[in-house]
């Protein structure tokens, strides 16, 4: 473990313990003080005889040592792009901070703003962070994250299944509250499951370490069956094992290692673990045919998985029934599945309930389900079984992209964000249907806008959002959420 897996007699269990066994806490000058580096020299015998990855002086894996510049959002290609885009203006101004917008449904305090603000206004700035520096955010079910450059979490929203990791008393929280449980780990990425019911999340740390909280029966935590988590917990297996990227899909989670390993485990009825069969794991497993890949982007859908690794292959598994696999076929794959004629190196991929999205930059690739228009193809609802290129996207240079059940939205390097499918609830950053909004509004003003519509059939930039240069885009059945300066 800690770099490849390997299989022995100890098997992931023996490793484990070994390395627990010389990593417990200690008071200096103590007896188990003086034996510590005795204890750890030994496990390094053992584990080298293994073929495994030794620990250093502190019984800490090597690799732990990562300050986080390289995992979680630090390592995403748009995420990269968009910091080589950014450097100029921010060393030429007196580092803007990124201020953080939200829009859709607010109705449990997601969009982070008191409710006679989301009431007035439809794209809202959360004031509240405007003296944070944010460097990352996401979105869930009936939740939002921040995370500071700090490394600290602040999540508002519905903790009906304690998905924000708060104390179980307490159902919601309207505004921007800090995560006390993680505070001690400096937090680089976040991963929330797109679910209003049994959602969980997961907080990946610069040290490799993955917390696990909120509700899963499925055993999307990583922590056993039936767990109901409200205080973050470690995975037991990421203690000997750095992670590099996570994400999650509505009852499964994906973890991305150091070494470019996909391990999945929760719910697996589809297929979409990736093990060859269609079982719940209780506990993280390696997807063993991805072996002789280095993966390095991973999604979640609603019940499929989508990776792309260096090699520039893309690989999806799980449901099938509208084509969001994009193999050209309606039937669920229990294995990894090689995408037909996508060689193209992502810098971004998405999957929504039914639906996958891919940019490759100068084109942005998309299949399955476009009943609501979250394609971006146009009127035509058909579904579409393999990849094809977004016409209206064709030519824009696309460095992010994000989905969640019916919609999708795509960044451009210009900063403008581009939306189209599902937007009953405001979620695409146009008014809904039948929005209290439109009361004393000419209805001739809205003839041609996007406001009032149910769905976007096609890419359309958020108006609401052109006096800001967007850095970073998440998304939720029902909300989104994006920062920008």
């Amino acid at each position: 473990m800690g770099g490849d897996f390997r299989q022995s007699k100890l098997g992931f269990v023996g490793e484990q313990r070994i390395r627990e066994s010389v990593s417990r806490p200690y008071t200096p000058g103590s007896d188990t003080a003086s034996a510590g580096g005795d204890s750890v020299r030994a496990a390094n015998i053992v584990l080298a005889a293994l073929g495994l990855q030794p620990m250093d002086g502190s019984g800490n894996h090597p690799k732990q040592r990562d300050h986080g510049a390289n995992r979680g959002w630090n390592v995403l290609p748009f995420k990269t792009i968009q910091q080589k885009l950014d450097t100029g203006t921010k060393e030429a101004t007196d580092k803007m901070r990124e201020a953080v917008f939200t829009f859709g449904q607010a109705a449990v305090g997601q969009l982070g703003v008191p409710e006679r603000i989301t009431s007035a206004s439809h794209v809202v700035s959360v004031d509240s962070l405007r003296v944070t520096d944010v460097v990352g955010i996401a979105a869930g079910g009936l939740c939002s994250f921040v995370v500071t450059d700090k490394g600290k979490v602040m999540g508002f929203g519905s903790n009906r299944y304690t998905e924000l990791g708060l104390r179980r008393e307490q159902p919601k929280s309207l505004e921007p509250q800090m995560i006390k449980f993680l505070r001690e780990h400096k937090i680089v990425q976040v991963a929330c499951s797109p679910s209003v019911i049994q959602t969980h999340t997961l907080a990946l740390s610069s040290e490799g370490l993955v917390f696990a909280f909120g509700s899963c029966t499925k055993g999307a935590l990583g922590l056993g069956p039936d767990t109901d988590n409200s205080m973050p917990s470690a995975l037991p297996m990421t203690r000997g094992m750095p992670i590099r990227q996570v994400a999650v899909g509505a009852r499964h989670s994906l973890l991305l290692t150091d070494t470019g390993m996909l391990y999945t485990c929760g719910d697996g009825r589809s297929g979409q673990l990736g093990h060859g069969d269609f079982e719940n794991r209780f506990m993280p497993a390696r997807v063993d045919r991805l072996a002789h890949e280095r993966v390095h982007l991973i999604a979640g859908g609603d019940e499929h998985t989508v990776v792309s690794c260096e090699s520039g292959t893309v690989y999806a598994w799980g449901e099938a029934s509208s084509g969001q696999l994009g193999g050209g076929k309606l039937m669920r794959q229990s294995t990894p599945q090689i995408v037909p004629t996508c060689q193209l190196s992502p810098v971004s991929i998405a999957a929504g309930s039914e639906h996958t999205i891919l940019s490759c930059r100068e084109q942005t690739f998309v299949c399955g389900s476009n009943g609501r228009g979250q394609l971006g193809l146009g009127r035509d609802k058909s579904c579409r079984l393999t990849l094809v290129p977004i016409p209206k996207l064709n030519g824009v240079p696309i460095t992010q992209v994000c989905a969640a059940s019916s919609h999708s939205l795509a960044l451009a390097e210009t900063g403008e964000v581009y939306a189209f499918g599902d937007n009953s609830h405001g979620q695409l950053g146009f008014l809904p249907p039948h929005s209290s909004k439109f009361a004393g509004v000419d209805p001739l003003k809205l003839v041609g806008s996007a406001h009032g519509q149910e769905c976007l059939t096609e890419p359309t930039i958020i108006n609401a959002l052109n006096f800001v240069h967007t850095s970073f885009v998440a998304t939720a059945p029902t909300h989104t959420i994006c920062m920008g300066c």
